[in-house]
């Protein structure tokens, strides 16, 4: 294990670990804020009309919906103490848990595995914020 750095505990341990308890929490997260939307509790858009509109294309959806076409994320971020855009933010976590489970272990790796690592997580991010642009 030349990347490891001598006495460190398993980072696979770290890494597992780190995605484990991301994905119950995006999970969690997801449920619950999803349960409370689904049950009409302080909700940006009506579920009955994404319901009726959910067999259409993304840009039909949206003037159906809402009125207006999407712009990227900002129907998400401008509504963000609503239960549905809480709910997404169990989704954003989700997405987000392999790069934060990357991060765990950024600080002990050296050598070779580092560089390696740190390219993955550039790739990472860029084709998760690619699409914000």
């Amino acid at each position: 294990m030349g990347g490891l750095k001598k006495g460190d505990a398993p980072i696979n341990i770290t890494f597992a670990r780190t995605m484990n308890v991301c994905t119950w929490a995006g999970l969690i997260i997801l449920f619950v804020f999803g349960i409370l939307y689904l049950s009409g509790i302080n909700t940006a858009y009506d579920a009955s009309l994404i319901m009726r509109n959910w067999d259409k294309p993304v840009s039909q959806f949206w003037l159906s919906v809402k009125g207006r076409e999407a712009q990227r994320y900002a129907w998400f971020l401008s509504h963000l103490r609503a239960m549905d855009s809480l709910a997404m933010s169990g989704i954003v976590l989700l997405s987000l848990t392999p790069l934060i489970a990357l991060l765990s272990i950024v600080g002990r790796i050296k050598g070779l595995h580092l560089i390696l690592l740190l390219i993955l997580i550039v790739e990472f991010l860029f084709s998760v914020f690619w699409p914000l642009f």
